[in-house]
């Protein structure tokens, strides 16, 4: 994906704060934010590096509409 997405991961245990206030109901848990830090998505659960690709790119593109 280049450029177009930075990916950050973070210690669910570490910082229970953080978690709070970013509303996460559960681990693992994947939240997309735009280039304005507006959430364009959120995704509650596992799933393949295929699927995570697949996923951000029709967001992204729903975001463009």
């Amino acid at each position: 994906m280049g450029d177009r997405v930075q990916f950050v991961k973070m210690n669910a245990a570490a910082d229970s704060q953080l978690l709070n206030s970013l509303n996460v109901a559960g681990v693992p848990m994947l939240v997309l934010y735009g280039e304005n830090g507006q959430e364009l998505a959120r995704f509650l659960g596992a799933m393949p590096a295929s699927d995570i690709e697949r996923w951000i790119q029709v967001k992204l593109d729903q975001a463009l509409m």
